[in-house]
């Protein structure tokens, strides 16, 4: 059953997406529209740059709603990044 047939919210899709779970969550028409907004810069782009394509949902999230939550999120992430020397 292709995903755009099932009825899923965001929260059901897992963190790492592949690009038609992405291109369903940012809304766009199909994967090839999504993948055009991506180089187009629109769209954050692909983990790892190889195929399959896979996308952030958190990333594509904080495009999608650039509030100020997000970025006390990032800030905390940061700050437990420095101080288990992963950054």
């Amino acid at each position: 059953m292709a995903l755009h047939q099932r009825a899923i919210t965001g929260d059901d899709l897992p963190e790492v997406l592949l690009t038609e779970e992405a291109a369903y969550f940012c809304r766009c028409k199909n994967s090839q529209q999504f993948l055009r907004e991506v180089r187009a810069g629109v769209w954050p782009g692909p983990i790892g740059g190889r195929r399959p394509f896979r996308f952030s949902k958190s990333a594509l999230q904080k495009t999608l709603d650039p509030s100020p939550a997000n970025d006390e999120a990032d800030e905390i992430r940061r700050k437990l990044d420095e101080r288990l020397q992963i950054a």
